[in-house]
């Protein structure tokens, strides 16, 4: 599947150019949708039993305690790749938005935007449920 990499196809599509970067673009929507079929397909092997996680699945294929040793190191390593890609990408975000917007002022280090990133999720961690920051949605699409 495509993710996080996904962050990175507009510095990706402007270095290749229109046709081959077009091209990647299409092929990475193959694969894609190429993986989301075979999820769907494999969601219901067996008849009558549902996967509807990956520790199912496992404990089908390999087993009830073998599976989860299989399973469970490697969906922590993902969450953890994952928060660290998108706190740094983002707080690189924010900083180049700072440095663009105000020229003038003191130059701050990244570690401060990632831990400004951090704190923003903190808080919005705290929310039971996304109808909570409903209120966030006019806000957003009255910026420019």
């Amino acid at each position: 599947m495509v993710r996080a990499g996904v962050l990175s196809f507009p510095y990706a599509l402007s270095e290749l150019g229109r046709s081959p970067g077009v091209a990647i673009l299409i092929l990475s929507w193959i694969i894609t949708v190429y993986s989301l079929w075979q999820m769907d397909e494999k969601h219901e092997m067996v008849l009558g039993k549902r996967f509807d996680r990956y520790h199912e699945l496992s404990h089908h294929a390999s087993g009830e305690r073998l599976g989860l040793y299989i399973v469970v190191p490697q969906q922590l390593i993902w969450e953890v790749g994952v928060c660290i890609v998108y706190m740094v990408t983002s707080g690189k975000s924010l900083k180049k938005f700072h440095d663009t917007v105000c020229l003038d002022c003191k130059n701050i280090k990244l570690t401060y935007f990632i831990m400004i990133f951090a704190s923003v999720h903190f808080v919005l961690l705290r929310l039971p449920n996304f109808n909570s920051i409903s209120g966030i949605y006019p806000l957003s699409s009255s910026c420019p």
